[in-house]
């Protein structure tokens, strides 16, 4: 197995990763159209800003994480099976979209969750 294909299958996690860090480091200050987790809900107040920055910013970290080692165990399966070049990178691209999928899903559902929790107190 090459170290590029290898590294493919592991950039969304990576990139979730670094992304969260940065969002975890230096969140926005002020409600934006730019810059950080935006949503209806998060956009609704200074606290539900702040709240929503904080909160997605860990998920993202954390997720990125679990993202890069699942990614890592499925690229190790991958590895073992005796595929095709063409479909062995099928399947890569595959679990790309799969774990960038997985990623936003992982981050944005649970925010909301917690901001509606959050909001009806």
């Amino acid at each position: 197995m090459a170290l590029s294909q290898s590294l493919f299958t592991l950039q969304v996690g990576f990139i979730g990763f670094v992304v969260g860090l940065v969002f975890w480091r230096f969140p926005p200050k002020k409600i934006n159209s730019v810059y950080g987790y935006r949503t209806p809900r998060s956009q609704k107040d200074i606290a539900s800003w702040r709240f929503a920055q904080r909160f997605s910013a860990k998920l993202m970290v954390w997720t990125g994480l679990a993202n890069m080692g699942i990614c890592r165990v499925c690229d190790s399966v991958l590895c073992r099976m005796d595929l095709p070049g063409a479909v062995r990178t099928i399947y890569e691209a595959l679990l790309v979209v799969i774990s960038a999928i997985a990623l936003c899903v992982s981050v944005v559902l649970p925010t909301e969750i917690a901001l509606a929790r959050r909001q009806k107190l």
